[in-house]
């Protein structure tokens, strides 16, 4: 079992719903300009709002009711929001997924065939591209689901109305921020980008910048727009220091290199020195030690070994800092 299929069978971890309670409150209020019928489940007429949590899993084993069917097409997304914060280091994600089944049967697996998918978002960070997921999601029965890859699927029924899925994870970030790529399994035309305002900076192309939402004396800013299935959203995220004083970095790098190659070289000139004291050393050696052969063969006289060797053991000594 991968790390990633271990991470799906985790408990919630203690700070994930109230963090998924605050997306389902900002989902109302993002809803709050549709029509009656586009509201949360939960709503009531006037479009006020009933305080809920994300429908829970169904039981494992329980008995299926009605009609069923193995077309997923039924299965169609109404909203899809995604929150971004900042948190020591990596993004934190949160996806919140409000799905409806259309038809009038469950929707369930034939052979396995999933029922649902997820797609999780890998970013441009060169070392750590991968988004690190820690539980299972919410709304989903953890026993049902599979992951491959990036991907998750479950063979959980879907019965015939609304369903909420929310799931979270962490992607890793660098220095002026990362490039997310997230994946588009089914379409909508609601498709919601929020971010922490003064926190996180973000740019999406071919989206339309909102009003921010507030919440819990918060601010969010956010871009909305459709987005289409079998398509893959760009959008960058960086902290507020990253991208600042750019030019900073420039003419740190800039000196570090001129100090760097300065040095690179001085290194070098000392390298080759060292190199050729270490070659004229060896040689001296050599030619004390035939003088002496020399001598001891009666080749050479005592008066002119020493005037030949004197002065190469002299620079001998010298090289060696005797």
């Amino acid at each position: 079992m991968t790390p990633f299929s271990r991470a799906l069978m985790r408990r919630v971890p203690p700070g994930f719903l109230p963090a998924m309670a605050a997306a389902l409150l900002l989902g109302v209020l993002l809803a709050a300009s549709l029509p009656p019928a586009a509201a949360f489940p939960g709503a009531a007429p006037g479009g006020s709002t009933q305080t809920q949590g994300a429908p829970p899993a169904p039981e494992a084993g329980k008995k299926i009711e009605g009609p069923t069917s193995f077309d997923t097409s039924s299965i169609v997304l109404f909203r899809h929001l995604i929150f971004v914060r900042l948190d020591k280091g990596f993004y934190e994600v949160m996806e919140l997924l409000d799905f409806e089944n259309k038809g009038k049967a469950t929707v369930v697996s034939k052979d396995g065939s999933p029922t649902m998918r997820l797609a999780l978002a890998r970013s441009s960070n060169v070392r750590n591209p991968d988004a690190r997921m820690e539980a299972a999601p919410h709304g989903l029965d953890p026993s049902l689901l599979k992951a491959m890859g990036s991907e998750i699927s479950t063979t959980e029924p879907i019965p015939p109305g609304r369903k909420m899925v929310v799931y979270l994870y962490k992607l890793a970030d660098e220095y002026g921020g990362i490039t997310v790529e997230k994946p588009l399994l089914y379409g909508t035309e609601n498709f919601v980008l929020l971010y922490e305002k003064d926190r996180v900076q973000a740019s999406a192309t071919g989206f339309t910048p909102q009003d921010p939402v507030t919440f819990q004396e918060r601010q969010y800013e956010r871009f909305l727009g459709p987005a289409k299935a079998g398509s893959t959203v760009r959008f960058h995220i960086q902290a507020p220091a990253s991208g600042g004083e750019l030019w900073m970095f420039y003419a740190a790098g800039g000196a570090f290199l001129l100090v760097g190659g300065g040095v690179a070289l001085w290194v070098r000139g000392r390298r080759n020195q060292s190199l050729s004291l270490r070659v004229e050393r060896e040689a001296l050696l050599r030619q004390i030690a035939a003088l002496d052969d020399r001598l001891a063969q009666g080749n050479i006289s005592p008066g002119e070994h020493g005037r030949e060797r004197r002065p190469r053991f002299a620079r001998l000594r010298e090289l060696s800092g005797g």
